[in-house]
């Protein structure tokens, strides 16, 4: 009941300005795979590497309180998510299918993925929307779609208990491309990054350098 009351709470605030299909809330419409809309949609993402400048607002929901950071995104399809966050301070995190990697200093440290299930949950997530494969994405949550005049919205519910114990919903938003991801904890707590200066293209050899650990 707290997980669905959650996705309702999100649905409203995602699509504050953005009408639903057929009047329908996103989370009352769940994904058709033969839906054209969303054939257009996938078919954006076409597998290539992405990079973005990002904004990402954390909400602490018990205390009331935002903190903002900002900085890279860099995609690679098949291999994760390289997050390099220049503001307030420089760091790096390397989320992959399974091993998650941060900065200290000048060397990277391999983080426990059990007790970073959230950001690992997010990272295959979005890897999995734009590399085009939604079928690693229905392995772990149910998927629900909408769209009105070029404008859409996908939702990811957590089927796995595991992730279910701490993700209640990530919803990704996107026009042309992409525009932001929100997750919300089951804790309350959610996330929220925006995104600008997409671009699909090769990695230049730095770039590719961050997965190569």
């Amino acid at each position: 009941m707290k997980r669905l009351f959650v996705c309702a709470i999100l649905a409203m605030s995602v699509l504050t300005g953005l009408a639903a299909a057929d009047g329908a809330g996103l989370f009352d419409s769940p994904l058709d795979r033969s839906d054209e809309r969303f054939i257009r949609v996938e078919e954006t993402f076409t597998g290539d590497p992405i990079v973005a400048d990002y904004v990402q607002t954390r909400t602490i929901g018990r205390l009331g309180r935002s903190l903002e950071s900002s900085g890279r995104m860099i995609v690679r399809p098949g291999y994760g998510i390289a997050w390099q966050t220049m503001k307030p301070y420089a760091s790096l995190m390397v989320v992959g299918r399974s091993t998650m990697f941060q900065q200290v200093g000048t060397r990277m440290v391999q983080m426990d993925v059990s007790g970073n299930l959230v950001y690992l949950a997010m990272a295959q997530a979005i890897e999995s929307v734009f590399s085009g494969d939604f079928s690693q994405v229905d392995t772990v949550f149910d998927a629900f779609f909408i769209e009105n005049d070029g404008k859409w919205v996908i939702g990811l519910v957590p089927v796995d208990e595991t992730i279910a114990s701490f993700v209640g919903s990530i919803t990704i938003t996107g026009d042309r491309t992409l525009e932001s991801v929100t997750m919300v904890e089951t804790s309350g707590d959610s996330i929220l990054y925006e995104f600008a200066d997409v671009e699909m293209r090769e990695l230049e050899s730095d770039e590719n350098a961050l997965f190569e650990i």
